[in-house]
């Protein structure tokens, strides 16, 4: 019985990548800096409701397409790429599409929520905290965000293959794979761009943010 239990337990190495994800989550949020310097530049120095509108409308697009397009085609984010780790079916076959679209789907409604809110304070001449309104308001709809992020890490650790709650919505699997072309040209570009984010989110000043 106790071995039974050791080994229904046993999580085999290729699918310990939570310290792997975490770094690939930042490496990709490297890999997206320089819309976020574009962002901040254009909330901090333009007040046309408009043209931030469409703004937000091309970011958004952007960072929800990044995810879906590398997922979509090789399975693997460049962040995902530089720290050694794929994506795979359950069965661990290769990505396509439809399981690209339904591992962002909770991230996507999330964004698309924030843009719609984005869009209507923008049209309502509200640009305070990137139009997203007051503290209470970012607190409101933060708070699901942080909660599910709590979920995936909890239900991720709860079962042997290391599926978190978007692995299941997709039936996927992530597993170590060192095989990427260019790994190591990827890793040092996205590391020196966040280095480089690093640098400039201390030194340049958010001047959209409001405390009240």
């Amino acid at each position: 019985m106790e071995s039974t239990i050791e080994n229904d337990n046993y999580v085999p190495d290729k699918f310990c990548t939570l310290k792997r994800r975490i770094i690939a989550a930042c490496l990709d949020s490297a890999a997206l800096a320089p819309f976020a310097w574009f962002d901040k530049y254009l909330w901090n120095s333009i007040s046309n409701p408009l043209t931030l509108q469409i703004w937000s409308v091309f970011y958004t697009a952007v960072i929800i397409y990044y995810y879906y397009y590398f997922v979509a085609r090789f399975g693997q984010t460049p962040g995902k790429m530089a720290s050694g780790i794929k994506i795979l079916t359950s069965n661990e076959c290769e990505v396509g599409p439809k399981h690209a679209v339904l591992r962002q789907i909770l991230f996507s409604s999330f964004s698309l929520i924030f843009l719609t809110i984005q869009l209507f304070n923008l049209s309502h001449g509200m640009l305070a905290n990137r139009a997203l309104g007051n503290h209470f308001t970012l607190m409101l709809f933060g708070s699901p965000i942080l909660f599910l992020s709590l979920l995936e890490f909890i239900t991720m650790m709860c079962n042997t293959k290391r599926r978190s709650i978007h692995d299941f919505i997709a039936d996927t699997v992530v597993i170590k794979f060192e095989e990427t072309k260019h790994k190591n040209k990827i890793k040092v570009i996205l590391l020196t761009l966040f280095i480089i984010n690093l640098l400039i989110q201390q030194f340049t000043p958010e001047l959209n943010l409001v405390t009240n």
